[in-house]
């Protein structure tokens, strides 16, 4: 199994920078850098950490096809993928729709067909091709590359809705499933992404699945802030499907009291709403043989990676990524 270290890029470049190199130190095998707020620009923010490190695989985790066209996309990756010597990976996702494309006055249907032609678009520039398509939601006219990456880019997907998993197994090189940690979540994600496969007549192995996963590990100073998780666990009740959370076992009449919560009284209000099985539902939690035990579990479902978010500030960061590494990745086969 694969451990990645996953974090919100709200501090300093340079304190970026630091923390890339401290999970390479630590073994992580994987750095993924978020694009689903108003932070530092996350493509510039892995440019400077694939120079100040050798090994480890970065990505951004997940950009969207809305707020940036795939063809700049595409771009910044074959820019990424040559600065990294082929260690980026490009993930793709529908976009923070109840936050960043409201407010910048941008469209949330049709996610589904967009992240699709998105993949298409991509991968066909990335391998450098002449772009030629009209689409539900693209438009290109004899556009290609005209610096294409040195290495293959895998692209993956990242997403809760079912339509997007089913592509993600139809046509990505990988998944992002955030909050599927439980044996429903698993079954769930993994069901979707096999029969997406299926439709498409691939072989489900080969795409790599990543278990993408707030953390509430007993040893770390994030643990004692019970409001940070219960806050994570509403703002992903907001955000996902009802159908999907009642999948999880989260009953409906708490999530729609949740999401009324969220309009009258804002993050904090939401999140004292969610009972504490709930947000075990959501959020990685335990102490490390706890942990431990629960990545042995996912392992033998078939997941192929794990990403670990850390949350606040620096110093919070760097202690939630480095007792995860000696607590846990340290006890627990690869």
């Amino acid at each position: 199994m694969r451990y990645g270290a996953t974090f919100f890029p709200a501090m300093s470049v340079a304190e970026t920078i630091d923390i890339a190199r401290m999970a390479e130190d630590l073994g992580y095998d994987d750095l993924w850098i978020l694009d689903q707020s108003f932070h530092h620009d996350p493509f510039l923010l892995l440019a400077a950490c694939a120079a100040a490190t050798s090994s480890i695989r970065i990505g951004v985790a997940v950009t969207n096809p809305v707020t940036r066209h795939p063809v700049q996309i595409a771009r910044a990756a074959a820019t990424l993928a040559e600065l990294s010597g082929g260690r980026f990976v490009l993930g793709i996702g529908a976009g923070n729709r109840t936050r960043v494309l409201p407010a910048l006055g941008l469209p949330t249907d049709l996610a589904a067909a967009r992240i699709s032609e998105s993949i298409d678009v991509c991968r066909r520039l990335l391998t450098g091709e002449e772009v030629t398509m009209r689409g539900r939601t693209l438009a290109l006219d004899g556009v290609r590359l005209e610096s294409g990456p040195p290495t293959p880019v895998p692209i993956f997907v990242g997403s809760r809705g079912p339509a997007v998993l089913r592509i993600a197994g139809a046509k990505a090189d990988g998944a992002f499933v955030e909050a599927m940690f439980t044996p429903e979540g698993m079954a769930y994600a993994l069901g979707e992404i096999q029969a997406g496969a299926r439709e498409a007549g691939r072989d489900v192995v080969s795409v790599e699945v990543v278990a993408w996963q707030a953390l509430r590990l007993s040893t770390t100073v994030a643990a004692a802030d019970e409001q940070r998780y219960r806050t994570w666990a509403a703002l992903l009740m907001r955000g996902t499907r009802p159908e999907v959370l009642e999948r999880l076992g989260i009953a409906p009449g708490t999530v729609r009291a949740v999401r009324e919560a969220f309009a009258s009284g804002g993050e904090v209000a939401a999140g004292a709403l969610v009972p504490e099985a709930d947000v075990a539902r959501l959020v990685l939690t335990g102490d490390p043989d706890g942990v431990a035990s629960q990545l042995a579990a996912v392992r033998e479902r078939g997941i192929d990676s794990v990403s670990i978010i850390g949350f606040g500030d620096t110093d919070v960061v760097q202690d939630t990524l480095r007792r995860f590494a000696l607590d846990v990745m340290a006890r627990s086969a690869r």
